[in-house]
């Protein structure tokens, strides 16, 4: 009788295990999506996602596979996002799954409409994440879904996934997740600087084929109030010399335009400081270096100077374009907002504050090179 009691209850104990796996999936029974981008044309939305093999992508681990990994677009669209993705299921085999999404890229157009459109149903869904990194672009969304890495390595391994590893080589547009999105977008003040992708080629080639890779040039600058700008590259040189704390960037030195050093510079350390008037700002930028080549022989004070002097002109250039364009590329309203803020509602009530020419006059550089690699120069 003992016997047979306890072999019901070790019954009623795996059929309590079993019935507890029930709702369980298998990892072939969904899609999982790497990464999503948004448009907007023709007065719809355009959903595009990009869904990746990852068992092919798992084999990667024991050597290079001699074919890319295969990669899926699949697009849906309607009048709001909601049904865009509604559009998307309906031709879709599979459940799909959304907490593997990466990446999300925006449309100039649907910045130009406004990427705020977008925050609901991002932000409501549960199996979002908040770590997401943000981009925007021109290119067609479904190009770049479709651009794959060098070597046929995961295509989890091009820059749109992994950004920070670009930064950390040659820093300009700071990467920026969903989180980080969506707590700035609404500070009072705020301005967010969104890193633009581009499709590029010519850099890479095989002995067939020029080989396109995924890039970051320039940003999309966007705020509560309106604002939907982009500047390029060239235009926003003076933004990584007012970011704290940047990994490295480097700066071609010249004397008269003519090139006379290149320096890898990092470990920034940056203050800005308004008076309480708000209608000045007292900026001094540290930065130290390395000497990465010498192509005019002179003493290092002579090329920390021009240094200095360069990164100077380059804050003040960022600021100075920006600032034509009604972009207000430091945040510095935010600054004033935090620093001052009795005078900053103030200002604000009377209209807003002016972004003037003179605001920035004072930008004071200190450049310490503190490595000259393994050739010695003149101090």
């Amino acid at each position: 009788m003992r016997r047979f009691a306890i072999h019901g209850i070790v019954l009623l104990l795996l059929t309590t295990v079993v019935t507890g796996c029930w709702d369980m999936r298998n990892v072939r029974d969904m899609y999982y999506l790497s990464a999503i981008g948004i448009d907007w044309k023709d007065d719809k939305y355009y959903l595009y996602v990009q869904l990746l093999d990852f068992t092919s992508i798992s084999k990667n681990d024991g050597g290079l596979p001699a074919e890319p990994a295969q990669t899926w677009v699949g697009v849906g669209s309607g009048i709001t996002l909601d049904q865009a993705v509604e559009d998307l299921y309906r031709a879709t085999e599979k459940r799909i799954f959304w907490g593997q999404v990466s990446t999300i890229i925006y449309s100039q157009s649907m910045i130009d409409k406004g990427v705020e459109k977008s925050f609901d149903l991002l932000n409501r869904y549960q199996e979002t994440r908040y770590y997401i990194w943000v981009y925007g672009t021109k290119e067609p969304i479904e190009d770049i879904f479709h651009v794959t890495p060098l070597f046929h390595t995961s295509p989890l391994d091009t820059a749109m996934y992994d950004p920070l590893t670009v930064f950390q080589q040659a820093s300009l547009v700071r990467p920026i997740v969903l989180q980080s999105l969506l707590r700035h977008y609404y500070d009072a003040g705020s301005s967010v600087v969104i890193p633009k992708l581009v499709i590029k080629t010519g850099n890479w080639r095989s002995i067939k084929e020029l080989k396109p890779v995924i890039t970051m040039d320039g940003a999309y600058i966007i705020n509560q109030a309106g604002i939907r700008k982009q500047m390029s590259y060239e235009e926003l040189l003076g933004i990584r010399w007012v970011e704290e704390n940047y990994d490295r960037s480097n700066i071609l030195v010249k004397d008269n335009n003519k090139p006379v050093a290149h320096f890898n510079l990092y470990n920034s350390s940056v203050k800005i400081i308004p008076n309480d008037q708000l209608t000045a700002l007292s900026v001094t930028i540290s930065l130290k270096g390395v000497l990465a080549e010498v192509i005019e022989e002179m003493t290092i004070p002579e090329l920390e100077k021009l240094a200095e002097q360069q990164i100077a002109e380059q804050v003040k250039m960022t600021y100075e374009i920006a600032r034509k364009r009604g972009i207000d590329i430091y945040n510095l309203n935010h600054l004033f907002y935090r620093k001052y803020n009795k005078q900053w509602k103030a200002q604000q009530e009377a209209g807003s504050i002016e972004l003037t020419k003179q605001l920035l006059d004072q930008v004071k550089v200190n450049v310490h090179i503190e490595n000259m690699g393994k050739y010695r120069v003149n101090k």
